[in-house]
């Protein structure tokens, strides 16, 4: 049976949840590290986004990629998925696993094992991220998916990911 795009939103929601309930046997659950990354002290958004420190030693920076409000801007998508996979291993393997294949988070890469089955295109993917997860721009979420595509065997071309370039990108 299909799941309609909306309930496996809805349940890809809840494991997110899963990972920020608080539960101290698990890593990063319970404290800050979820908010502290979408806001600065300042409260105008997350310092690794322009490319300053972030209250996370272990958080990327990439002082070299120019930002704007909506997060890194890159040039290449070389240069963006590299961004993506560093984000990833530092902010998605927690609940995702080191390989994405899943954990207390559903399986991100196998394509064949069922990865991403609920989307029909990257945008959709990018708009979960950019909602859902603890990313600090919607160009960082842009970076964790054109890595995600990357992983997944989904050829993205050559242009650096937005919503019009991902909305193109059929995942079925």
């Amino acid at each position: 049976m299909k799941l309609t795009a909306a309930v496996a939103a809805l349940l890809l929601s809840l494991m997110a949840v899963a990972c920020e309930d608080g539960d101290p046997a698990r890593p990063g659950a319970g404290d800050d590290s979820v908010s502290d990354r979408r806001t600065s002290s300042t409260g105008g958004g997350d310092d690794r986004a322009s490319g300053g420190t972030s209250a996370d030693p272990s958080a990327p920076t990439s002082p070299s990629t120019p930002s704007s409000p909506a997060g890194p801007v890159f040039t290449t998508i070389a240069e963006q998925v590299a961004a993506g996979e560093q984000t990833f291993e530092s902010t998605c393997t927690r609940c995702h696993g080191s390989d994405g294949s899943g954990g207390r988070g559903p399986r991100l890469i196998g394509r064949s094992e069922g990865a991403l089955d609920s989307f029909t295109n990257a945008e959709e993917v990018a708009a979960y991220v950019t909602s859902n997860m603890p990313v600090a721009s919607k160009g960082e979420a842009y970076a964790v998916v054109a890595y995600l595509m990357r992983e997944n065997g989904v050829n993205v071309g050559e242009r650096v990911l937005d919503e019009t370039v991902a909305k193109g990108i059929e995942l079925h």
